[in-house]
């Protein structure tokens, strides 16, 4: 949980490419890091290395800016849709932020 603190704090957007037979342990903390900061996990299984697709999925995004109003301290959830055109889009987002 700090990790992901840490990493919400920084305001980074965390995106990994995972091979397995070397992180196995560690796999679940990277696809919770980036779940956590609206980042992208791909998975190697051997073949050609999906760079090429992650640089190019970085190239189609949009960055949208949030100023929260003054309130609570804590954690605050948020969710990001797209409306009106159902299945076209894959959205990723941050799971919420931290409001001191």
């Amino acid at each position: 949980k700090d990790v992901v603190r840490a990493l919400s704090d920084a305001d980074i957007v965390y995106n990994a490419i995972i091979f397995p037979s070397l992180f196995r342990q560690t796999e679940a903390d990277v696809r919770a890091f980036t779940k956590a900061t609206g980042g992208e996990f791909l998975h190697w299984k051997g073949g050609d290395l999906p760079l090429t697709t992650l640089l190019e999925n970085l190239r189609k995004r949009y960055r949208l800016l949030y100023a929260p109003p003054h309130g609570e301290a804590g954690y605050h959830r948020i969710d990001v849709s797209v409306v009106g055109i159902p299945g076209r889009f894959r959205v990723l987002h941050r799971n919420g932020y931290w409001s001191p």
